[in-house]
């Protein structure tokens, strides 16, 4: 059995120390239950570390975009915006995903009237929709 200190530390299987003012190797020291608890090595198991928060998700399909803001009431606003713009619609046509960190799509997107609250709106619905998914299983 393997011992852990506060840090996730193993101990250790031979420590320097002294006795009767000499130094000697005490071998194996965490088999001793008070060298244990005096030195910090109280976990029988090392502490599990929980593992970092995903990245939040920036790319998405158009057809994921498009059904998110026709939840959200504003796929007029994409619709506009496909035909104001030759260059974002010429953009978007040629795209397999968007990027919705992606600087030139948000401020097309803001020419467009899309705000960056909406923009978050999006990605939350699309989430929902992958949530929803994922509980479906």
């Amino acid at each position: 059995m393997t011992w852990y200190n506060e840090n996730g530390d193993p101990a250790p299987t031979s420590v320097r120390v002294e006795r009767d003012g000499k130094q000697v190797w005490l071998m194996n020291p965490s088999a001793d239950a008070e060298w244990r608890e005096t030195n910090g090595y109280t976990y029988d198991t090392k502490p599990i570390q929980p593992p970092p928060p995903p990245e939040p998700r920036t790319i998405f399909t158009k057809l994921e975009i498009r059904r998110a803001m026709r939840s959200l009431g504003i796929e007029g606003k994409l619709n506009a915006l496909l035909e104001g713009s030759p260059t974002f619609a010429a953009d978007w046509q040629d795209a397999q995903e968007i990027n919705l960190e992606d600087p030139v799509l948000i401020e097309a997107l803001a020419a467009g009237s899309i705000t960056q609250e909406e923009i978050e709106a999006i990605r939350h619905a699309i989430d929902e929709v992958e949530d929803a998914g994922d509980n479906a299983d």
